[in-house]
C-alpha cells in the first residue's frame, strides 16, 4: 500500500513538472515545446548553448541521429541568420508535454529570425531553437567564380621566316655552234698529160674524188667511198691500161 502511494506521488510529481515545464520556459523567454533553454540572437549563441547545456544537446542529438558536436560544426560551417520576408507555413519540431519530438504545422510571420542555408533553404526557428527537417539538409556546393587568367606575358606571335627565293639554276650556254669543215678542193688540171708522172699525179688528184669526207668533231675526214669515186677510179685505171699497151 504504501508502494502504491509512493508511486503516485512520484507519478504526480513528472505531470506537475511536465505541466510547470512550458511556463518555466515562457518565463526564460523561450516559447513551450522548444529545444533551447534560453533565447539566442546569433548562430554562436545557439552553438555555445548546444556545447554547454547537456540537455539540449541530447534533444538536438536524438533528433538528427549525430553526436551534437557534428550539429555545431555544421552550423558554424553552413548555418547563417536571416529573417524571413514572406511569411509561409513550415513543418517544425517541437518537444510536447511527455517529453517527446513531434512535428508540427506552424505559420512563420513575416520577420521570423530562421537559421538558413547557403541557398536560403530555413532549416532551424532561432526563436526556439526548433528544427523544421529530420535531419540536417546536406549542404549546396558553393559555385567558384570563373576567374578568367589574364597572362602575365603576351606571347608575341613570332615573325614568319624569311622567304628566301628559289635559287633559279641560269640554263648552260647552249654550244658554239661548229662551223663545218669544208674541203678546198684542188682546181683540176686543164691538160691531162698522159705521161706515167702526169698520171700518177692525175691519180692522186681523183683520190679526193672517191668518196665524200665525213667531217668529225676533231677536224678529221673519214673517207666513205660512193659509187661515182668506184666509177671514176675504175675509168682512169682502164685509160692508164690502154696507154701502157700502146707504148708497148
Amino acid at each position: 500500500m504504501n508502494n502504491s502511494r509512493r508511486l503516485l506521488l512520484i507519478a504526480c510529481m513528472v505531470v506537475c513538472m511536465f505541466a510547470l515545464l512550458p511556463t518555466v520556459q515562457a518565463a526564460q523567454g523561450v516559447p513551450p515545446g522548444s529545444y533551447l533553454e534560453a533565447p539566442v540572437n546569433t548562430i554562436e549563441e545557439l552553438c555555445t548553448q548546444i556545447q554547454e547545456n547537456p540537455i539540449v544537446a541530447a534533444r538536438f542529438s536524438k533528433h538528427f541521429g549525430i553526436p551534437a558536436s557534428e550539429v555545431v560544426s555544421y552550423l558554424t560551417d553552413y548555418g547563417r541568420m536571416k529573417h524571413l520576408t514572406v511569411a509561409a507555413r513550415y513543418t517544425e519540431y517541437y518537444v510536447d508535454v511527455r517529453g517527446r519530438m513531434v512535428s508540427h504545422v506552424k505559420f512563420l510571420p513575416v520577420g521570423t529570425p530562421v537559421v538558413v542555408m547557403s541557398d536560403g533553404t530555413p532549416v532551424m526557428d532561432m526563436r526556439c531553437g526548433n528544427p523544421m527537417y529530420k535531419s540536417l539538409p546536406r549542404p549546396v556546393a558553393k559555385a567558384k567564380p570563373v576567374v578568367t587568367q589574364v597572362a602575365q606575358s603576351v606571347q608575341e606571335t613570332p615573325p614568319p621566316p624569311p622567304v628566301v627565293p628559289p635559287i633559279v639554276e641560269a640554263p648552260p650556254p647552249p654550244p658554239a655552234p661548229v662551223e663545218p669543215v669544208t674541203q678546198v678542193l684542188g682546181a683540176a688540171p686543164q691538160e691531162i698529160s698522159f705521161s706515167p708522172a702526169a698520171m700518177g699525179a692525175g691519180v692522186l688528184a681523183l683520190l679526193p674524188l672517191l668518196g665524200a669526207g665525213a667531217v668529225t668533231g676533231s677536224g678529221n675526214i673519214n673517207v666513205v667511198p660512193e659509187p661515182s669515186g668506184m666509177i671514176a677510179l675504175l675509168t682512169g685505171a682502164v685509160a692508164l691500161v690502154g696507154m701502157i699497151r700502146r707504148r708497148r
